[in-house]
């Protein structure tokens, strides 16, 4: 609660600040909730499908015709770099802070187990964020994936999709420190 409060006093003084200079400070929040995936967005973009191969073997640990987690970072990674305002995999949202990992016999996106079939949305220019999967390194990387254990992958444009906010946790128990102690 002491850190709430700090936060809320920072963020009001934030407000003043700006205001003072003649910045729009609602502006600045919705850029910043934007950036933090802290607020559903919607528009155009490409919705991208990674599939494990039919003949999959069921351990994720063999790792034969499954898809992996280095997989969907690499598209995702990829829809950021072609300029992608928001990204979700499985309808998780992917904010800063946001991993995409194996543990066990699962992939999780933070600590949410995800399966395939998996989704990879992103708002932005939908021809942009195709490109970027099927060129350079990102390219030879999916099609050298597919060709090798048999995955599946495929995207389709997608004139208006809705992404959630990302479920950003509030904390209960960690307190601000006083410099000096």
């Amino acid at each position: 609660t002491q850190m709430r409060d700090e936060v809320a006093t920072l963020r009001t003084h934030v407000k003043e600040l700006s205001a003072q200079q003649g910045q729009s400070s609602i502006h600045e929040d919705a850029a910043t909730a934007l950036a933090n995936a802290d607020t559903p967005v919607s528009g155009a973009g490409l919705k991208v499908t990674l599939t494990d191969a039919a003949n999959a073997v069921s351990s994720r640990q063999s790792g034969q015709g499954q898809v992996r987690d280095q997989d969907i970072r690499m598209v995702v990674n990829a829809l950021w770099g072609a300029g992608a305002e928001a990204v979700s995999v499985n309808g998780q949202r992917i904010g800063p802070g946001s991993f995409i990992r194996t543990a066990g016999s699962a992939i999780l996106v933070d600590v949410t187990p995800i399966s395939s079939p998996y989704t990879i949305e992103a708002i932005g220019d939908a021809n942009t964020l195709s490109l970027s999967l099927v060129r350079g390194s990102t390219g030879d990387y999916l099609s050298s994936a597919e060709s090798l254990t048999g995955i599946k992958l495929s995207a389709q444009s997608i004139k208006e999709m809705t992404l959630n906010a990302r479920d950003n946790r509030s904390t209960r128990w960690s307190e601000t420190i006083e410099e000096g102690h």
